[in-house]
């Protein structure tokens, strides 16, 4: 019994001994132990590591040392990285020798403290006696490497970070010392589909902070980003100060720009300004300012300066700047251009100033100081579509020239070339001559008889060349650009034609413009045209159909004709086409139709109600030739109707139901009229109604329209007056 309570009371002592081994000895070696492990880390990575929270020691099941509150600084004392938990496990042969060494660690919720904006990561190491693996996941990505190193130097040998859908793949060397440095190659990055470039970073840890010698990025299509500057932690928030220099591919040459970086990137606010930006093309020249906001709510204001902005050349103007507004809730733009040009126009002086507010956006001011030989000044709200580039505005005030209005609509640029709705009302009169090449003069008006026996008489010289001008057209070079366009003006002005009350409806795009549309007050009647004009080609084309109700007959046959012996209202309509790229060209190919009717008028050269008149107080046949004197011989004939149609074919106008009805009489008139050559064949037969036993006499046309030949038929009437001898009946 004795024996058996001996050997209990030396069980009881081995275990109480052994559970103060296990309670007190932790507490008593834990902090030691933590500070060898510390201070070799430390000194391994040329930082401080400090454990702010408790240390404990745990034996069971493996010996686990867990530390709380772990920050990491730089021998300056400015901090790095934060750990809520770290957890180094040990083995027992190591511990009981008196040589404590990590064979697995973890660091449960780091935060790097260079890097505010970055979501906390756990870290996991594990050790195995060559090297070390390391294993980090964050929200949005994961970090992969092996890493090996000895008391001066530490090995990268492999490392993989995926972020998102990018990859990046690369090695690196971490040199310990008093300022420790690090040089990272980043070997590849991909976006999951295709490498997109590769980048590399060599940086120095020293008393003031982190020198950034090189941090580089090389895109896939030639471009290259490289910054250089100094990173210091500031109350929780990281500073950037240095400079960049870049360069660019485009279609004219490598673009080649540098510029200064100031940035400010804390947990919840980033603040950063780029200054002094010079980017150089072999076309142009970008300086000026940046500035922006990196919150809940991010902001940009931009202060640019450009030389030249070249558009068109078959590609859409260069989104970058809306896409720039478009990528901010709150922005600002200040762009200055010195010229813009795109085929067959340009803009000298160009001013941009322009506020976004969410997805409003307010035009300050858009102005030029020169657009085709005009000032241009416009402002009004803008707003951005929130997924494409498209823009719409509203309440657009604009001032171009003698031209001012209020405007609306769209811009689309997400085709290849940019798509504009727009319906604008003007102020004032809309003048076309700068836009519109001019009607083709007419040939030369017909002489008065003084004149071509003058002419006759005169020596013969050598005769000007005749007809219509073949000398092209300048047509003006359509805008890259696909439009439909509204706008409505008090009075639309061409080469002294005047259209009240103008409303077009126009479409444009692919080299050609299309009416649908032009309406308003013509000649004191209601106009409207539709039609389609193409110059893309070598021969350009047109087509289009014209309405003229109510107009005034002779201010239309003066303008368009050169005839100013005809008067009344009329009614007209035309179907036209033709092709060609002079005057000549389009009148020779020239075809359709036109019908007209007219009301209530008068001709001048004639009295046909004179001759009627005369006919019925004729005494004696010798009398007729006063009669035909006094009907033909001048004087004006009043008319109740006119009507007729023409078919056009290869510039040559063509009549078979010409019909003048007058008091006294009516005209049938059948023939020809050669657009081309100026010229008529035209066959009139007078019939007197107020004589209807009489047959008509005849006069025929024909020649030049200049000194056209007139030749009267008189025989079949003053066979039937002789024959009588004596008045016709009354």
């Amino acid at each position: 019994m004795r024996r058996i309570a001996g050997l209990a009371a030396a069980l009881v002592v081995v275990a109480a001994a052994i559970a103060l081994v296990a309670i007190i000895v932790p507490f008593a070696i834990a902090d030691r132990i933590w500070m060898a492990m510390a201070q070799g880390a430390a000194t391994a990575t040329g930082t401080r590591i400090a454990a702010e929270g408790p240390v404990r020691l745990k034996l069971f099941p493996v010996p686990r040392l867990l530390a709380s509150s772990v920050e990491i600084a730089n021998t300056a004392g400015a901090p790095l990285v934060h750990v809520d938990r770290v957890r180094l496990d040990f083995g027992w042969t190591d511990l009981l020798a008196g040589r404590p060494r990590a064979r697995r660690a973890e660091l449960r919720h780091t935060r790097f403290l260079t890097l505010p904006q970055h979501p906390p990561a756990d870290v996991e190491l594990a050790g195995d006696g060559t090297g070390a693996t390391v294993a980090a996941s964050f929200e949005g990505g994961t970090l992969r490497s092996r890493v090996r190193g000895d008391a001066s130097r530490i090995e990268i040998e492999a490392f993989t970070l995926v972020v998102g859908a990018y990859t990046t793949v690369g090695t690196g060397t971490m040199t310990r010392g008093d300022e420790p440095r690090l040089v990272v190659a980043f070997d590849r990055v991909d976006d999951g589909m295709a490498s997109v470039g590769k980048g590399a970073v060599a940086a120095v840890w020293g008393s003031d902070g982190v020198v950034i010698e090189r941090l580089m990025f090389q895109h896939a299509n030639g471009g290259e980003a490289v910054f250089f500057g100094l990173a210091t932690v500031d109350h929780g928030a990281v500073r950037l100060e240095g400079g960049l220099e870049g360069r660019l591919p485009t279609a004219s040459g490598p673009a080649e720009g540098t510029a200064r970086l100031a940035a400010s990137l804390g947990a919840a606010v980033g603040r950063a300004e780029l200054n002094d930006i010079e980017l150089r093309t072999p076309e142009s020249r970008l300086s000026g300012s940046l500035r922006g906001e990196l919150t809940a709510e991010p902001s940009l204001a931009a202060d640019l300066r450009l030389d030249r902005l070249r558009l068109g050349d078959g590609s859409s103007p260069p989104p970058g700047l809306l896409a720039a507004l478009a990528a901010v809730p709150k922005a600002e733009l200040r762009l200055r251009v010195g010229r813009i040009q795109w085929p067959g126009a340009s803009a000298e002086g160009v001013v941009l100033d322009a506020v976004r507010q969410g997805p409003q956006v307010t035009i300050r001011e858009v102005a030029a100081r020169d657009v085709g030989g005009a000032p241009f000044h416009a402002q009004g709200r803008f707003a951005l579509a929130a997924a494409e580039p498209q823009v719409s505005f509203e309440n657009v005030t604009f001032r171009y020239a003698t031209l001012s209005g209020k405007a609306r609509g769209s811009v689309d640029m997400a085709g290849t070339v940019p798509r504009l709705r727009m319906a604008a009302a003007l102020d004032g009169p809309l003048a076309l001559d700068a836009v519109v090449p001019p009607l083709p003069p007419l040939p030369p008006a017909p002489m008065t008889r003084r004149a071509a026996a003058a002419a006759a008489t005169a020596p013969r010289q050598t005769a000007a060349t005749s007809g219509w001008s073949r000398e092209q057209f300048a047509f003006p070079v359509l805008p890259p650009v696909v439009a439909e366009i509204h706008v409505t003006a008090p009075r639309l002005l061409w080469r002294g034609l005047r259209l009240d009350q103008a409303d077009l409806n126009a479409r444009l795009g692919d080299g050609a413009v299309v009416i649908d549309t032009l309406a308003g007050q013509l000649y004191g009647g209601r106009f409207e045209l539709r039609g389609r004009a193409s110059t893309r080609d070598a021969n350009p084309t047109f087509i289009g159909s014209v309405t003229l109700a109510g107009g005034d007959l002779k201010a239309v046959l003066r303008d368009y004709a050169g005839v100013a012996e005809v008067a009344g209202s009329v009614d007209s309509s035309a179907e036209l086409s033709a092709t060609g790229g002079s005057p000549a060209e389009l009148v020779a190919g020239l075809k359709g139709t036109v019908q007209v009717r007219c009301r209530g008028g008068t001709i001048e050269g004639f009295n046909l109600p004179g001759m009627s008149e005369g006919l019925k107080k004729l005494q004696r046949p010798t009398d007729l030739a006063e009669v035909f004197r006094l009907g033909l011989g001048g004087g004006r004939t009043p008319f109740s109707a006119l009507d007729g149609a023409f078919r056009i074919e290869r510039g040559i106008a063509r009549t078979e139901n010409l019909h003048l009805v007058a008091r006294g009489g009516e005209v049938r008139t059948v023939g020809q009229v050669n657009l081309a050559t100026w010229s008529l064949d035209m066959t009139h037969q007078f019939r007197l109604t107020e004589h209807p036993d009489l047959p008509p006499f005849g006069l025929k046309i024909s020649g030049s329209m200049a000194t056209p030949r007139r030749i009267f038929d008189f025989q079949d009437l003053q066979s039937q007056l002789v024959r009588r001898g004596r008045p016709p009946a009354r």
